[in-house]
């Protein structure tokens, strides 16, 4: 990415590795949305943090390369969410942007109670986004990630088929 050409491209990168019996999470960031990691309080989504890991985009020849790493325990229950950029710059017809806001509030309050809510919660943001953009053709790719911790040693958080979507 650093030599493509005359013109700067500049890519942005999350990177991830769990530790599924840890709960631990390794990441790394240049560029990329802040991912969000939301509580479950009961068996619904609670509250949202930021991962607060900047980092600069890749193949700009004139920035030094800056790469934020760290990790984090996650709880048993705790949904991680990475996205790229074109999720929350989804526009409206009148060209306002979709927004980290309107993204946490999709979120909130929804049930998880087993592991296909995960599949319906991707169906709801990709239905939300769809619905925001009143059938405009999206300008960026609309990407994200859901990740739910459920460690199989944890009696109370089990849920059937949990995992991924």
């Amino acid at each position: 990415i650093r030599q493509v050409g005359e013109h700067n491209v500049l890519m942005t990168a999350f990177a991830a590795v769990f530790d599924a019996q840890s709960g631990i999470l390794h990441y790394a960031n240049a560029g990329q949305n802040f991912p969000y990691v939301i509580k479950l309080d009961g068996r619904i989504l609670g509250e949202a943090s930021i991962i607060a890991a900047s980092g600069n985009p890749l193949g700009d020849r004139n920035i030094a390369v800056e790469i934020r790493r760290g990790s984090l325990q996650l709880r048993p229950g705790d949904l991680f969410l990475c996205f790229t950029d074109g999720v929350v710059e989804r526009a409206n017809p009148s060209g306002k942007l979709f927004g980290d806001r309107r993204l946490r509030n999709a979120l909130l309050g929804q049930p998880l109670p087993d592991g296909d809510a995960l599949v319906r919660l991707r169906d709801l943001l990709v239905h939300t986004l769809a619905e925001y953009g009143e059938g405009a053709i999206a300008d960026d790719d609309i990407t994200f990630v859901l990740c739910q911790y459920d460690p199989p040693d944890v009696p109370h958080t089990r849920t059937s088929r949990r995992g991924a979507a």
